[in-house]
């Protein structure tokens, strides 16, 4: 390498960790093999969230969407872990799930399914799933390579069931894509650039994926919050997937997702089980080779991954402002005022392309200062099949990832109001 190819760095300073955003970071560490200058950031990132929930495990939380006591802390005794997390995992299938078969499946805004008042409603609270169900299984993928031990096959067993055990049709990231696929939403790779860059995504939104991306390069000093993050996740899974699955049957979507994680994540014999005897296994190890107050040591840093895994990158406050401001300006208001305030530039931009039952020239529909028309040319374009999105050319090209209109994302908004209308 000669001297021009030699980046120059003497007079750039280093970003902190609070330069970057939510969506910049996840890029970096689902790519970490390109970011090797920034690894420290990702251990940074992880020790924070950890400080964070040491100690907010240490008291109860009112506060709590699950239930108060639902983080505590508790000093280890393998007898009273399994009986907590039994009264966990009771408690929010009952209260997420049984209770809310008993009420009718309420889906109103005060009910505990609020995020999916409407088709429209689910849709943008799946796509603010997306980071996080996309890298499904991947807080496992530093596992250790050659020999292992049983706790190592214990979570490499999850790890290979989440991937699909080989399988394509049967990854977990893979079924959740059909789902978004069904409605029409053409989703960049995920280790791209424009992965992060999707507006629709709120930046809120990457924040917990990004912890399992950053602790997950650092299998080894992050063993005890692994073990933690397997345990909370396996615990919880079901309580939640029990009642996404009604709610994605409710909308004529595929449930699949739903039932894998229904199926596998259960403390009898499945993912529950493994992360639980995993624990047991690695605290009896540490105590026949450190004693016990190690054990403490261990037990409280497990917990600690259970605390930061379940509470890091909480998206209901942020994803209900979103659907105030939705509720408050409708898509095709919002439609319209993006005609309004882009017109000057677009009335430039589409040469002689024509739009709509009256073949109006796109300039000129932009520069008549007339929003309302284009909207309703549009609407009854052949760019558009109401009800089909995956068959309507606005979508699946034009606003694409691939396509020219890419990153105008309040047009996603109305072409969801439009598919919507029959």
């Amino acid at each position: 390498m000669n001297k021009q190819q030699i980046p120059m760095k003497q007079n750039q300073v280093e970003k902190s960790l609070d330069d970057y955003s939510y969506r910049d970071l996840f890029h970096f560490f689902i790519n970490p093999e390109f970011h090797i200058d920034k690894l420290h950031l990702a251990k940074e990132f992880s020790a924070r969230m950890h400080c964070e929930a040491a100690e907010y495990m240490m008291t109860d939380h009112e506060d709590n969407p699950d239930f108060p006591d639902h983080f505590t802390y508790i000093e280890y005794d393998k007898e009273k872990m399994n009986q907590r997390l039994d009264y966990i995992f009771q408690r929010l299938f009952k209260e997420k799930y049984l209770d809310w078969c008993d009420a009718g499946q309420p889906v109103s805004p005060d009910s505990r399914y609020w995020w999916a008042q409407t088709k429209l409603h689910l849709t943008t609270y799946l796509i603010q799933r997306e980071p996080y169900h996309l890298t499904d299984g991947i807080w496992l993928r530093g596992l250790q390579q050659g020999p292992m031990s049983s706790i190592q096959a214990k979570l490499f067993s999850i790890y290979i069931d989440e991937l699909g055990n080989g399988d394509p049709q049967q990854n977990h990231p893979n079924v959740y894509l059909n789902v978004l696929k069904s409605l029409g939403l053409d989703v960049p790779s995920l280790n791209s650039r424009e992965f992060v860059d999707q507006q629709a995504i709120l930046d809120i939104s990457f924040k917990k994926p990004l912890l399992t991306l950053t602790t997950s390069l650092f299998p080894k000093t992050f063993e005890p919050e692994i073990l933690g993050y397997t345990l909370w996740l396996e615990t919880t899974s079901a309580a939640e997937h029990a009642g996404l699955r009604k709610i994605l049957e409710r909308y004529n979507l595929d449930p699949k997702f739903s039932l894998l994680h229904t199926a596998i994540d259960n403390n009898l014999n499945g993912h529950g089980k493994y992360a639980r005897d995993a624990v047991d296994e690695y605290l009896d190890h540490i105590y026949k080779t450190q004693g016990q107050q190690a054990v403490e040591q261990h037990w409280k840093r497990i917990w600690t991954g259970y605390v930061a895994y379940g509470t890091t990158g909480t998206i209901d406050d942020d994803l209900k402002k979103l659907f105030k401001q939705q509720k408050e300006l409708t898509p095709r208001d919002e439609f319209i005022q993006l005609i309004k305030k882009k017109s000057s530039f677009a009335q430039k931009m589409h040469g002689s392309r024509r739009i709509g039952p009256h073949n109006y020239l796109l300039n000129e529909m932009f520069a008549s200062g007339d929003p309302q028309t284009l909207c309703d040319e549009l609407a009854n374009s052949d760019l558009i099949v109401k009800g089909h999105p995956d068959k309507s050319k606005f979508l699946n090209h034009a606003v694409s990832f691939q396509g020219p209109m890419y990153q105008v994302s309040d047009f996603f908004y109305f072409t969801l109001f439009l598919f919507t209308k029959r």
